[in-house]
């Protein structure tokens, strides 16, 4: 009888679940690649120069009224690099996301 009881409970607990689609909004959008801003082409130019690599493409960018945070990748392999920028494209910080070793 407990094993029914639990099963019930489950199975009200998922429909309850399934039926949530609200979202949280915490003020950040994220821009399609395709549409690149002033920031995200300040942060791409400021990891290519960092790499000497032109192969750096813009792969995720969380806007806020702060700034923007640019994830890019490097090379065919897509090294992960994070960037920030000022929206107005003053990159502020630019480092790598890999694990680098001991150098």
């Amino acid at each position: 009888m407990n094993n029914l009881v639990r099963i019930g409970a489950l199975v009200a607990v998922g429909a309850t679940l399934a039926g949530c689609d609200e979202t949280m909004d915490t003020g950040a959008t994220s821009t399609p690649p395709a549409t690149l801003s002033v920031a995200d082409q300040a942060c791409q130019e400021s990891v290519r120069a960092q790499t000497n690599n032109p192969d750096v493409v813009v792969l995720e960018s969380l806007f806020s009224e702060a700034g923007t945070l640019v994830t890019l990748g490097v090379g065919p392999d897509r090294a992960r690099w994070s960037c920030t920028s000022t929206n107005d494209g003053i990159v502020q910080n630019v480092q790598s996301q890999v694990n680098e070793g001991t150098l």
